[in-house]
């Protein structure tokens, strides 16, 4: 797949002068001189959030528009992956039917170098939330996509003919908090839900309530169980969350339901 935005040699080297920022900040004993560095070091993640790809994730099985979002195709130091990360995106305008994007990552084996800052994108494998797929209306739609790590990433959408309250929604992949609005959508708090996960897709697909998309597929087409066998059942890999930190992998414990507090 094709990544319009910024391209990975450009992105490689953002990311190396924001280290180099960020050390020189931590070692200089001026105060003005750490004001200098810290205000280069956040120009740098502005423009990272600003010239972040674009990309088309998923497609609303209700209005058929496509759903585009930042995405960090090259690699897990970039502040997208990073589970709390220093910096916002100005995100394409989504159909009213959007709930929230989750996904899953397998890196293949790959050992994870680039990841010194925790980064927790879920497990190997696509799964569901049913808690979120019993809402009325609700419907989840996964896709795959290859980094150009050669990791592959699985962006699973959740849409609905009518929203739920947001308190009822769920944090976005990679991030282990989220805010939550009111009615008037006004802030009203955080919160982290910490959902059970249901790998067995077949059931959810010939109940309609998950679609999907074939991988790679740059059309977004969507698919229901009378097109055949999807892609994404019977997967096998490591069905627990993971976090990559100082280069290394870790599996945690899979939810088991309810909510938690958001940076425990």
């Amino acid at each position: 797949m094709d990544f319009a935005g910024i391209s990975a040699r450009d992105r490689a080297e953002l990311m190396t002068k924001h280290l180099e920022y960020s050390r020189q900040r931590q070692a200089s004993k001026e105060k003005e001189e750490r004001l200098r560095l810290e205000a280069l070091r956040d120009g740098l993640r502005v423009e990272y959030a600003d010239r972040l790809p674009r990309v088309p994730l998923s497609r609303c099985p209700y209005c058929e528009e496509p759903l585009v979002r930042a995405f960090d195709p090259y690699g897990l130091d970039g502040f997208w992956w990073h589970a709390v990360s220093p910096v916002r995106f100005k995100e394409p305008e989504a159909c009213p039917h959007f709930a929230v994007l989750r996904g899953a990552l397998n890196l293949h084996g790959r050992p994870p170098q680039e990841a010194q800052v925790a980064a927790e994108p879920g497990p190997e494998l696509p799964y569901v939330i049913p808690r979120l797929l019993e809402i009325e209306t609700m419907r989840s739609v996964c896709f795959s996509l290859k980094m150009t790590t050669g990791d592959t990433a699985y962006p699973i959408a959740y849409f609905a003919e009518t929203l739920p309250p947001s308190s009822e929604l769920h944090q976005p992949w990679t991030k282990r908090g989220y805010q939550v609005t009111d009615e008037d959508g006004v802030p009203a708090g955080w919160s982290t839900k910490v959902d059970a996960w249901d790998f067995d897709l077949a059931p959810w697909i010939e109940r309609g309530k998950l679609l999907w998309i074939e991988p790679e597929d740059a059309g977004l087409v969507l698919r229901t169980a009378g097109d055949g066998p999807s892609p994404y059942v019977g997967l096998t890999g490591d069905q627990q969350p993971q976090r990559f930190q100082r280069g290394r992998r870790s599996l945690l414990p899979l939810p088991t339901g309810g909510t938690a507090e958001p940076f425990d």
